[in-house]
């Protein structure tokens, strides 16, 4: 996602009435390329409601922790819909942040294990912002979910297949994909 106005990392994202985006590298070109990176409240437009609008476009939502899971079980080829291993934290699955991940590396360094984009995802490697320094860009791809208060995010890797939980706080500023309400 890429909707709002670029702030410099010098600043933080607050209540005004703007969407404000982080764009890798305090660089527009990087949100044009890979989208912006937004931290939960911002990507909440201050709400706490799961599955809310968020800085969404009408009709879409922030998807929460279980749309999530039924993605992952919907594209990972081992571990489907419903499976336990959906609850856990950490590193799971089995090719299911492959799937997901763009192809290539253009975008991703290399080797970009397991990608495959299987279902045109196109999860792109835009990194995460916090304490006030960008990282992981070309090799890290992080989701919010809207889950309050546990505000779960996932992970891909430039060197795995699997995908990763985890719980996040109000300071990181990562990527947001929505979901067709």
């Amino acid at each position: 996602m890429n909707v709002g106005i670029m702030i410099t990392s010098s600043h933080p994202q607050a209540n005004n009435d703007t969407i404000e985006k982080y764009c890798f590298g305090n660089s527009e070109y990087n949100c044009t390329l890979v989208g912006g990176l937004y931290s939960w409240k911002e990507m909440m437009q201050y709400t706490n409601q799961p599955a809310g609008q968020g800085i969404c476009p009408n009709g879409w939502h922030i998807p929460d922790d279980l749309d999530w899971q039924i993605l992952e079980g919907a594209v990972d080829s081992e571990y489907g819909i419903g499976d336990l291993v959906w609850g856990n934290n950490g590193w799971r699955g089995s090719d299911a942040g492959g799937n997901l991940k763009q192809t290539g590396t253009s975008l991703w360094e290399p080797p970009n294990t397991g990608a495959t984009d299987a279902f045109g995802f196109s999860a792109q490697p835009a990194g995460y912002f916090v304490q006030n320094a960008f990282w992981g860009g070309g090799y890290k791809a992080y989701f919010w979910s809207s889950k309050y208060p546990q505000k779960y995010f996932r992970n891909m890797d430039y060197n795995q297949s699997n995908i990763r939980r985890n719980l996040g706080d109000n300071v990181a500023a990562f990527s947001v994909r929505c979901i067709k309400d």
